[in-house]
């Protein structure tokens, strides 16, 4: 696996340094990643990004990472020099989310996710986040009205089901709760 492909990257990057790119990097990275081997992979890729990279894959890693660290503000700062950098996408507006709903700002973080949801985003993690902060803040028919979008639009995964029964056994339904 992940020690394997580093022995032999190593090889190749003496072999032919040309082939070494921004993806294969944040292949590596991830390969620390599993090895267990998080500050080595974080000092890197803040190399890259320090470097002014425009690999979003350095920035949405980078700020997941300080996220699993309990390191909300940490994640912010990154994901705003990449919207500076880059703008944004799918992967760094979801983890935006989940760093605002972490620290304390479930009502930005609602907007993150709003404003891919009414813009017509058929990502469901974004519906997937919505209706779980719903539910955990007691609004269990919004939490329903959102994964109802999600079903119209036909963009739920196993999540979304699982939400959903979680939603309707709040509600009382434990019988269509058990279909699910």
């Amino acid at each position: 696996g992940a020690k394997t492909f580093l022995l032999r990257l190593a090889v190749l990057a003496q072999d032919y340094p040309q082939a070494i790119n921004d993806h294969v990097i944040a292949v590596k990275l991830n390969c620390l990643m599993r090895l267990g081997e998080q500050a080595m992979a974080s000092q890197l890729r803040m190399e890259r990004i320090a470097d002014g990279s425009l690999n979003a894959a350095f920035y949405a890693d980078e700020a997941q990472a300080r996220l699993s660290a309990n390191d909300a503000q940490g994640a912010l700062q990154i994901l705003d020099l990449a919207q500076k950098r880059l703008g944004s996408n799918d992967v760094t507006a979801a983890i935006r989310s989940s760093a605002l709903q972490s620290s304390g700002q479930a009502d930005a973080a609602g907007a993150v996710r709003m404003e891919k949801i009414n813009g017509g985003s058929l990502n469901p993690i974004y519906f997937n986040d919505e209706a779980k902060s719903r539910l955990r803040a007691g609004n269990t028919q919004g939490a329903l009205t959102i994964l109802d979008l999600a079903a119209q639009r036909r963009c739920c995964d196993d999540h979304t089901d699982a939400i959903r029964a979680d939603v309707l056994s709040q509600l009382g339904q434990l019988e269509a709760a058990s279909i699910l």
